[in-house]
């Protein structure tokens, strides 16, 4: 079953609030115990010749990784390192999928790993990062619509 994971409103990826971002909608897979979010860049999002800058991407797989941890942890999760490999020129106007997961947990700190592909499965880039668990009991008030999933 796939489920809309909620926002925090002023996120500047996935904030229903937040005019100037992305507002992405982030879905939950309890098939695939997985997080994802489809994103067609357009021209304002290029770097260079219709190639879409790398930083924008990056962002999105970062907040792809926060997101499988939150669902995980059912806390808020904040980067602690990310390790990203840039395989292959992504164009505008092109839909891609950025899908990531839990790799393993210890202790506060979760690994995961993401990935942005196109609809031919074609892997533009890969990131593995570290994220580490805050404990805040005002976490989960603080998001608005969807659900998060009781844990992966």
């Amino acid at each position: 079953m796939i489920n809309l994971l909620p926002s925090y409103p002023d996120c500047y990826i996935c904030g229903s609030s937040n005019k100037k971002g992305f507002q992405q909608k982030i879905f939950y897979d309890d098939e695939t115990k997985s997080v994802y979010t489809d994103f067609n860049p357009d021209k304002e999002h290029t770097g260079y010749k219709d190639i879409v800058h790398g930083g924008i991407f990056l962002a999105l797989l970062d907040e792809i990784m926060a997101w499988v941890c939150i669902c995980e942890s059912q806390n808020p999760c904040l980067t602690m390192k990310l390790d990203t490999r840039f395989l292959k020129k992504a164009k505008c106007n092109v839909e891609y999928r950025i899908s990531g997961r839990v790799d393993k947990i210890k202790g506060k700190m979760i690994f995961a790993s993401s990935k942005i592909t196109d609809s031919d499965d074609i892997t533009y880039y890969e990131s593995k990062g570290v994220y580490i668990r805050e404990d805040d009991d005002e976490f989960l008030d603080s998001l608005h619509g969807g659900k998060l999933p009781n844990s992966l």
